[in-house]
C-alpha cells in the first residue's frame, strides 16, 4: 500500500503534468488553426494562470501539497514555453525581436528562481526546468536555442547554489 501511495503521490502526478504541458504546447504550436497568434498566446497564459491558481489553492491542504507543487511547476514551465512561443513559432508569433524574447524569457527564469527559493522545493524546480528545456528544443535548433537553454541553466545553477542542493 505504501508503495502504491508513493507511486501516485510522487511519480504519476509528475508524469501527468509533463504530458499535460506537452499537450498545451501542441495546442499552441500546431493546432487551433482558427485562432490567430495573439489568441493562442492569450490562451497559453490563461492556462498558466489557471494552473497557478489551482496549484496555490491545492497546496494549502497538507494532504495535497505535493500535487499543488506539481501544478505550480507545470504553470511555470508553460509560462516559459508560452513566452518562448511568442517569437519562435510562426503559428503563435506576436513579437519579432529576439532580444525582447530573450529578455522576457530571462524574466520568466528569474520568476522561476524566486518561486523555487521561496518553496525550497527540488521537485518544483526540476519539473519547471525540465519542461522548460523540452520546450526550448521543440522549435528550430539554432544559436537562440543555446541562449535560451543558457538562461535556464543559469536559473538552475542559481537555485542549486543558493539551496546547497549539491549533495
Amino acid at each position: 500500500l505504501d508503495m502504491e501511495v508513493d507511486l501516485c503521490k510522487f511519480w504519476l502526478n509528475k508524469i501527468g503534468i509533463v504530458i499535460f504541458s506537452l499537450g498545451i504546447v501542441s495546442l499552441l504550436t500546431y493546432t487551433f488553426r482558427f485562432f490567430n497568434p495573439p489568441a493562442k498566446i492569450i490562451f497559453g497564459y490563461a492556462v498558466c494562470a489557471g494552473l497557478f491558481l489551482l496549484g496555490l489553492k491545492i497546496e494549502k491542504q497538507e494532504s495535497l501539497r505535493h500535487y499543488g507543487r506539481v501544478l505550480l511547476g507545470g504553470a511555470w514551465a508553460l509560462t516559459y514555453f508560452t513566452t518562448y512561443a511568442m517569437h519562435h513559432f510562426e503559428a503563435s508569433r506576436v513579437i519579432t525581436s529576439q532580444l525582447l524574447d530573450l529578455i522576457l524569457l530571462s524574466a520568466v527564469a528569474i520568476g522561476i528562481v524566486i518561486h523555487s527559493l521561496k518553496y525550497r522545493s527540488q521537485t518544483l524546480t526540476a519539473i519547471t526546468l525540465f519542461i522548460g528545456y523540452i520546450s526550448s528544443t521543440l522549435g528550430d535548433i539554432n544559436t537562440f536555442t543555446l541562449a535560451s537553454s543558457l538562461v535556464l541553466a543559469l536559473a538552475a545553477l542559481a537555485v542549486v547554489y543558493k539551496m546547497q542542493w549539491t549533495s
